[in-house]
């Protein structure tokens, strides 16, 4: 398998790069026009015969009734393509439907996510200095090798929970504008939807994924409690890894549930440019 780029998500490139994707190859489709401009505005006649020669479908949801194909990226026929954006931006177009609040969502996204980042990164150098100097029987003449994991841990997490606060009461405030925009018109119905089902996966899924990080932690000091000179705290790191999995696990079912509203935003939208 191979990495491909395909340069302009043109008729050509998509149908290139859909072809390349069947093959089991790797495809990265770069595009100068904002996902916006993509497909929605945008129609053209196309012969269909250029995607028969490709060996290729013409997705239903690229005709429309005039047999005039628009091209709508990242159609769920379009699955193996993926477009250079952060992960979270395809969801930020149906939970942030007002363009002006959907920039100021992704900025902040962005912003939050580097200095949660960098917060991580710095706290654990320190936390591994401080591991060197304090735990080790040099100083105190005392192995403390067991509180290492449970330490650098906590002070991981609480650095990146400090840094991402200011973040999150901006994110709570857009979310709160935008929650109000969707209910006061009916046209944003699917996207108040898909909304809720965010926040509902937020309270009940996130709430699971969280015991498990908190439970980490206790269960580490305990083991250091236990045996202090030993690496047994480690093993509750199982418990992080598990709450990672879950939270994808959690996630993917999210996407799956919300994707045919997304499906029927993009068809609508599609449909109202023609």
């Amino acid at each position: 398998m191979s990495n491909i780029i395909v340069a302009g998500a043109g008729h050509g490139g998509v149908a290139a790069a859909m072809k390349l994707a069947q093959q089991g190859h790797s495809v990265t489709v770069y595009e100068k026009s904002s996902y916006e401009r993509l497909g929605l505005p945008h129609k053209d006649t196309f012969d269909e015969s250029a995607m028969e020669f490709a060996g290729l479908e013409v997705p239903e949801s690229w005709r429309a009734p005039n047999n005039i194909i628009t091209i709508v990226p990242l159609d769920s026929e379009v699955a193996p393509l993926t477009l250079p954006e952060d992960k979270n931006a395809r969801s930020y177009r149906y939970l942030y439907p007002n363009p002006s609040l959907r920039s100021q969502a992704e900025k902040l996204g962005e912003k939050q996510s580097k200095a949660a980042l960098l917060g991580i990164i710095i706290s654990a150098l320190c936390g591994v200095v401080i591991v060197l100097v304090f735990f080790s029987p040099f100083i105190f003449g005392v192995s403390l090798w067991g509180f290492a994991e449970p330490f650098l841990v906590t002070l991981m997490f609480v650095c990146a929970f400090v840094v991402s606060l200011p973040y999150n009461k901006k994110l709570k405030e857009l979310e709160e504008q935008q929650k109000a925009e969707l209910e006061e018109n009916p046209a944003f119905a699917k996207n108040l939807w898909i909304f809720r089902k965010y926040k509902q996966y937020e309270k009940e899924k996130m709430r699971i994924v969280y015991a498990l990080y908190i439970l980490s932690v206790a269960v580490g000091y305990v083991l250091a409690a236990l045996f202090p000179a030993s690496a047994w705290s480690l093993c509750s790191a199982t418990l992080l890894f598990l709450g990672n999995a879950l939270n994808v696990k959690f996630v993917t079912e999210l996407r799956k549930e919300v994707r045919p509203a997304e499906e029927e935003i993009d068809r609508e939208k599609s449909n109202s440019a023609i």
